[in-house]
């Protein structure tokens, strides 16, 4: 199969697994050095970024509360590895909640393309409105 076709599905698959909280899941498109770069943190390993995302305490629901929406995926040769850089918005219950760029650096592991590197770029986001008072 295409590489690129291959590491979209990787990129779609993550954000799945992020909507379910299927954090173990997730984690098998990591690879064992995995770098998570967000919000001007660093998170270094997989089990690091594991913990970033709940770890053990995530437990995978189908109920999705959490919609990924991911659009305009471009994948770039860089050597060995692929990057692909994908918008997303984050739809939660209550409306649109952020909203940026991820960027994958993704080199083959064990015979599967997996994430090295994850750059998250928020745009934008809305705060949780609060809920209504009760009477």
């Amino acid at each position: 199969m295409d590489s690129g076709w291959l590491v979209q599905q990787v990129v779609v698959r993550v954000a799945r697994c992020a909507d379910r909280s299927d954090i173990a899941g997730m984690m098998e498109h990591f690879t064992d050095d995995a770098v998570l770069d967000v919000g001007g943190r660093r998170v270094e390993g997989r089990d690091a970024v594991f913990a970033f995302f709940g770890g053990p305490d995530a437990k995978p629901s189908d109920d999705e509360r959490t919609k990924h929406v991911l659009t305009n995926t471009l994948v770039e040769q860089d050597g060995d590895a692929l990057v692909t850089t994908s918008n997303f918005q984050v739809l939660r219950r209550w409306g649109l909640a952020t909203w940026g760029r991820y960027v994958d650096r993704f080199v083959e592991d064990g015979g599967r393309w997996r994430i090295a590197q994850r750059s998250v770029v928020v745009d934008g986001n809305v705060p949780r409105p609060e809920a209504p008072p009760t009477s």
